[in-house]
C-alpha cells in the first residue's frame, strides 16, 4: 500500500513543501526510465505504508496511513482541491488461493476512509490472482486496478464511481492521466459499522 501524488505542474520538492512532508521516492517532470524513454510529463511523489511483516494485509497497514496524521491529510486535501495535483492510495493485492476468503476480501475501516476523504484521495486497488487455468498451472490473472474514488467527504465510508483502469507501476500516472481501461473483478459491500468490504 502506498500514497501517490501526481502533478503536471509541480515538481516533487514543490509537493513536499506544500505538504510539509518528504516522500520515500519521487520522480520529477522530465524524468526518463532509461535514456531512450520519453521524458515524463508529470511528477510523482510516493510514500509507502510499511510494517515489519512483508505479507501484511491492507487492514494491517491502515494504522500506518492513519498515523501519518490529520495535518498531512488536510494538506493533501488542499492540494487536491487546488487542481494542481491528484492524490491516490494504491493497494496491491496478490491472491494465491481463490478459495480463501481472507485473501479475496479487503476490509477498509472507517478511520482510513475518513482520512482518505479528508485527503481528497482516490482509492486504487490492483489485484493479481494466481490460479490454474486449463492445463497451465501458476497462471496470473490481472484483476484491476479499480478506481474507487474520490472518497466522498460527506460520508467517509462511501466509495463511488467504479472506473477500472489499466495495470501500472508505482511511478506511472493514474486515472487523471489518461490511462487505458482494465477489467474489474470485485464489488463493494458495506458492513453494519460503516466500513467497506471489497469482495469478489
Amino acid at each position: 500500500m502506498y500514497l501517490r501524488v501526481v502533478s503536471r505542474s509541480l515538481q516533487p520538492q514543490d509537493i513536499s513543501r506544500r505538504l510539509d512532508a518528504e516522500p520515500d521516492e519521487s520522480m520529477p517532470v522530465g524524468w526518463r526510465r532509461h535514456p531512450q524513454a520519453r521524458p515524463r510529463s508529470h511528477a510523482t511523489w510516493i510514500r509507502h505504508a510499511r510494517t515489519a511483516e512483508d505479507d501484511a494485509r491492507p487492514e494491517d497497514l491502515e494504522p500506518v496511513v492513519v498515523g501519518w496524521g490529520l495535518d498531512l491529510a488536510e494538506a493533501l486535501g488542499r492540494l487536491a482541491a487546488s487542481g494542481e495535483a491528484d492524490v491516490y492510495l494504491e493497494i496491491v493485492q496478490e491472491v494465491n488461493d481463490i478459495e480463501d476468503p481472507q485473501q479475496r476480501g479487503i476490509f477498509l475501516g472507517p478511520d482510513l476512509m475518513a482520512w482518505l476523504a479528508t485527503a481528497g484521495a482516490t482509492l486504487d486497488i490492483d489485484q493479481y490472482v494466481y490460479h490454474e487455468c486449463g492445463d497451465a498451472s501458476g497462471s496470473a490473472v490481472h484483476r484491476g486496478p479499480l478506481d474507487r474514488g474520490p472518497v466522498a467527504g460527506g460520508d467517509p465510508a462511501l466509495l463511488q464511481s467504479l472506473d477500472p483502469r489499466a495495470r501500472r507501476r508505482p511511478g506511472q500516472p493514474g486515472p487523471a492521466s489518461d490511462l487505458g481501461s482494465g477489467a474489474s473483478a470485485v464489488g463493494p459491500e458495506q458492513s453494519q459499522d460503516g466500513a467497506v468490504d471489497l469482495v469478489e
